[in-house]
Parts: C-alpha cells; sequence; structure tokens
C-alpha cells in the first residue's frame, strides 16, 4: 500500500490516496486496520462509545434507532453525537428519543463523496472546499455546535447551518431526485441486450457513475426522504454560510 500523506493543523496523519485493489471480501473492520486509518475497531457501537467525548454516527439512516438504543446507556454526560447522514429530520426523529438528556444531538450532513464506498475509498482531500450542513434542533448547545463544525472546518469544509427541514427540501432536489433518475437511467442501460450500457457517452456516464455504488446507502436514505415529508417545488435556494 502507497499513498501521498497529508497533515492538517494538530489533526493526524492520513493518506490522501492508496494504490492497489482492496480485498472487499474481508470485513470492514479487518480492512480499516489493514490500511491503518483507525487504532481498534469494533462491531459493538456501545464498545466503541463508551467514554467517548464524541461520537460520529456513520451506518445507513435504518439503523440510526438501533445505534442509539446500543449507545445510550453508555454515553457520559456532556458527550456530543453527531452524524453524516444526507436527511435530517429522520435523523432527528430515529436518534434524539433514544438519546440521555445529558447528551448533545448535533446532526450535520457533509455534501461530499463519490461513487465508491468502503475505508479504501477516503481520501484527505475528499471534504475540501464541499459543504457541510448542521441543522441542530432548537436548544442544542451551542459549544456542542461549535465542536462539531470545527471539526469540519478542519477538513476544509465550507460550513452552512440550515433547519433540518428546510435542509430535507433543498437536497431533495439537488441531490436525492437526481440520484434516483440516475438508478433508473443505470438500472435501464444495464438491462438490455444491445450494448448500450457500454455505449454511454461520458457526459452521461459521468452523471450517473453514483448508482454504480452506495446502493445500501442510497436506497436507505430514499425511502427516509419518502417518509419525512411531501415532496414540493420550492424557490432557488443558496446556502446561508456561517
Amino acid at each position: 500500500m502507497s499513498g501521498r500523506w497529508k497533515y492538517r493543523d494538530d489533526a493526524r496523519w492520513v493518506r490522501s490516496s492508496a494504490s492497489g485493489v482492496p480485498d472487499t471480501r474481508l470485513p470492514a473492520k479487518e480492512r480499516v486496520l489493514g490500511i491503518k486509518i483507525a487504532d481498534e475497531t469494533t462491531l459493538d457501537p456501545a464498545e466503541a462509545a463508551k467514554g467517548a467525548d464524541l461520537v460520529v454516527i456513520c451506518t445507513p439512516m435504518g439503523a440510526y434507532e438501533a445505534v442509539a438504543r446500543a449507545i445510550a446507556p453508555v454515553l457520559k454526560p456532556g458527550a456530543i453525537v453527531t452524524e453524516v447522514g444526507s436527511v435530517k429530520q429522520p435523523a432527528i426523529d430515529a436518534l434524539r428519543p433514544y438519546l440521555p438528556k445529558h447528551v448533545h444531538l448535533v446532526p450535520g450532513h457533509p455534501v461530499a463523496g463519490t461513487e465508491n464506498s468502503g475505508p479504501e475509498s477516503g481520501f484527505a482531500e475528499l471534504f475540501e472546499g464541499r459543504w457541510f450542513i448542521t441543522t441542530p434542533p432548537p436548544g442544542t448547545d451551542e459549544a456542542a455546535v461549535e465542536k462539531v463544525v470545527e471539526l469540519w472546518r478542519r477538513t476544509g469544509s465550507r460550513i452552512a447551518r440550515m433547519d433540518a427541514q428546510h435542509h430535507d427540501h433543498v437536497l431533495a432536489i439537488t441531490s436525492h431526485v437526481p440520484h434516483v433518475i440516475a438508478y433508473a437511467i443505470v438500472g435501464t442501460a444495464t438491462g438490455t441486450s444491445t450494448g448500450i450500457s457500454r455505449s454511454l457517452p461520458s457526459t452521461v456516464a459521468s452523471r450517473t457513475s453514483a448508482a454504480g455504488g452506495r446502493a445500501t446507502i442510497t436506497s436507505s436514505t430514499t425511502c427516509a426522504r419518502a417518509n419525512s415529508r411531501r415532496l414540493s417545488m420550492f424557490p432557488r435556494t443558496s446556502y446561508p454560510q456561517q
């Protein structure tokens, strides 16, 4: 394994790129250890969250409730729980009922990524110049919000703050609906016997590349969005910077 190393402020050294083909047959926790991006791994959410100052939930959204139930008993007073799902009101609804009152929930959405998934797909520049949108519920401790925002600032992200439901309307139009359309296009193309999928123009291929991966995450997000609120059109919206 080879790669270029990058350092930012007081963060740890991380690989910005990697060569070689990952053995995806191995469980993700073993692959994480193999490329040395974590010191310890576990399949037990409670073990991972015990005594932590900050817990970042990065599972498909369908698992949020189960994760919240598992970690709630071990979260210490003042701990911050954040997450990276691309729909926010369903995330809040799934997590908040099960988290203790002494814990701060600060939802967030890093609007970045590629069509690839898995621990080998990360690189240090992934979030540079991309939006991180935080959607803290009313009454959230501002010091906790600032700690999460500062974490993402150090990745090079641009910061925005929105109401959760407004976020979900904006991202439905700009991200989720295009993803569904892309999946439909790729599914239709690959289902033909005429070789059309191999003949897609490069512009079409690039626009539908995300449809080639992250099926579990995308389907979970789509279901959560569909169950959240009726999709409606709205005027063009810009991100309020923080």
